[in-house]
């Protein structure tokens, strides 16, 4: 059974001509609020909710029914609906969610027929047959992959693994990430998440959340 997602979408008319609501994620970049339509809630209640939940913006209603996707790879079912908002919005505005265990989220209008942001660049479930495991392919996998995320001009990658994989906590760790948060993506997985992090600057630059939790996290869930 897939999981639904209710995805309320909030437009303006701008100059420049009309523009999306998006906001910046901290350890995953730039984009729309979205989340999971809870038993016995309906997507439009639950439009309503995540929109307040994640950008403080309260009170909207649904003005229509934008359509679905399906072919989500997650297992997911996201429903899009476009947003009435009573109050006038400014132009950016921060606001602090309390999902996943608390993020600053920042908040701003993009064309809505201007592409994806120039820093969104996403890399996603790249894998080695278990009969070509031990050759370094995944190594080599890996180093491509940041590579083309490098030359996009980002100064962060990210990823996400499962707490239980410590082997995969240590092989990430090797090549140079580090654990700078934890997530929980259930129920679209069945486990705990680890968020893990690397400098892409030469000159190491980026400052890294700093997570001093980490050995303490692993062990409890391993204890």
């Amino acid at each position: 059974m897939r999981t639904p997602k209710a995805v309320p979408v909030v437009l303006r008319r701008a100059p420049q001509g009309v523009e999306i609501l998006v906001f910046t994620h901290p350890l995953a970049g730039v984009q729309i609020v979205k989340g999971t339509v809870e038993a016995g809630e309906s997507v439009n209640e639950a439009t309503v909710r995540e929109l307040a939940e994640e950008s403080g913006i309260k009170n909207s209603q649904c003005a229509r029914d934008l359509g679905t996707w399906e072919e989500c790879a997650m297992g997911q079912v996201w429903h899009f609906r476009e947003m009435m908002v009573e109050q006038e919005l400014p132009d950016d505005w921060t606001y602090f969610t309390q999902d996943g265990g608390g993020h600053l989220f920042t908040f701003a209008w993009y064309p809505l027929h201007g592409g994806p942001p120039s820093d969104c660049q996403l890399q996603s479930q790249f894998c080695v047959a278990p009969e070509r495991k031990g050759k370094g392919l995944g190594a080599r996998l890996n180093q491509h992959a940041t590579e083309v995320v490098r030359l996009s001009g980002a100064s962060l990658m990210a990823l996400d693994t499962a707490l239980p994989a410590l082997a995969l906590i240590g092989l990430y760790e090797r090549w140079g990430y580090r654990v700078v948060d934890r997530c929980d993506w259930r129920p679209d997985t069945n486990y705990e998440s680890v968020v893990m992090a690397k400098d892409l600057t030469e000159a190491g630059c980026v400052e890294l959340p700093q997570f001093t939790g980490h050995f303490d996290l692993l062990e409890q869930g391993h204890g």
